[in-house]
């Protein structure tokens, strides 16, 4: 998504945002055919005039698509890398006789390099990055990801808005919970709490440097912004306590205890352990409530191991189905996987299917109307 704003609108946008994964700001966008010419074009490039030769700095390269019919060089991330930082220090050499810092821990800039084919030819944009940290780093996890594989935040808060759920018609069920990320997203849309909220009350508290985008060079060299982030936080944070008291349908369950206790976990860290019932529990014997309609998600596992893990997936997959048939009549009912084959298990007539990525695993999220 491309779009036109002032700073101050772009520290509303991440604290904000609950699909963004980062925010960058463009600065350059051009065509190459090759290696040549992107070295070349790089090298063209007034560096100086994005950011001052004393500051750490951070090279970022992503390739985006199918990039296999074009030079080999394209598919080597960590040589592009390697070309843009060569052009950036031999810029500042030359204008400024001195030689900037890479640092790839803590650098005050981080430059981003985004590559995608373009007809014959490849893009090539040179953007800031102007975040820091992923902003699907919620802060709501006080122990660290207690279960394995969790989904990225932004995605699930994205999964929860493409279903379209109604929190005042409707119950949402997650079956196969695990660390509780998409309910916990579910339950800040519906009550409109900005998904940075926890970071805002840390902030508040400490005023220390809590969001990463603090330490960049871009936030810390404009006073007007540093003041207008802290009439923003201000503003935000008197929001929190109307929000918190309404009441919203939700329930979460997973066979696992760990991933039970993870959930759980989540939501003391949101305030709200006593808003959502978590329970240990089989998605494949759910029966939906008579007293009201639902939407019920899950997020099977794909199968890492796939010939030791295709069976017994099957099985999952079907029996699923099954049970929704059966049992949950008049729901909606979603599933997002990863493992595109095991859907064909489903024997549902699929409504609506979304094309999506987990990481980089080509995924969809199936919608069924159950009658």
């Amino acid at each position: 998504v491309e779009f036109e704003a002032y700073n101050e609108k772009v520290i509303e946008l991440i604290l904000k945002s609950r699909f963004a994964s980062r925010v960058f700001k463009k600065y350059y966008s051009f065509h190459v055919q090759n290696e040549k010419g992107f070295s070349t074009a790089l090298r063209e490039i007034k560096w100086r005039a994005i950011f001052n030769v004393n500051l750490r700095f951070k090279i970022m390269t992503h390739v985006g698509g199918d990039v296999r019919d074009y030079p080999r060089a394209f598919q080597n991330t960590l040589y592009l890398t390697q070309l843009t930082k060569d052009a950036v220090v031999d810029h500042f050499k030359k204008n400024d006789n001195f030689r900037p810092t890479v640092d790839v821990k803590n650098p005050e800039v981080t430059i981003y390099i985004h590559i995608t084919p373009f007809g014959q030819g490849l893009k090539i944009d040179v953007l800031m990055d102007l975040c820091g940290d992923p902003l699907s780093d919620r802060g709501l996890r006080p122990f660290g990801k207690l279960v394995s594989a969790p989904l990225r935040e932004s995605l699930a808060a994205a999964l929860v808005k493409l279903t379209e759920w109604n929190p005042k018609q409707e119950r949402f069920v997650d079956l196969m919970c695990g660390s509780g990320t998409v309910l916990a997203e579910a339950y800040m849309m519906a009550k409109n709490i900005p998904p940075s909220f926890k970071k805002i009350q840390l902030y508040i508290d400490t005023q220390d440097q809590i969001f990463a985008f603090q330490n960049l060079w871009w936030f810390q060299k404009d006073q007007y912004l540093i003041k207008n982030f802290q009439l923003l936080i201000e503003t935000m944070s008197k929001q929190f306590p109307s929000t918190l008291k309404i009441p919203i349908p939700l329930k979460g369950m997973d066979l696992q205890a760990d991933a039970v206790n993870a959930s759980r976990a989540l939501f003391r860290s949101l305030q709200a352990e006593k808003d959502v019932e978590i329970a240990q529990a089989d998605a494949t014997t759910y029966t939906t409530s008579h007293q009201q309609k639902e939407v019920l998600f899950c997020n099977p596992p794909y199968g890492v191991r796939l010939e030791k893990d295709e069976p017994e997936l099957e099985h999952l997959y079907y029996n699923l189905g099954e049970q929704w048939k059966n049992y949950c009549k008049g729901s909606r009912a979603f599933i997002f996987t990863g493992n595109l084959p095991l859907l064909k298990k489903v024997s549902l007539k699929p409504h609506k299917k979304w094309e999506l990525f987990n990481g980089q695993i080509p995924a969809k999220l199936v919608e069924y109307h159950i009658y």
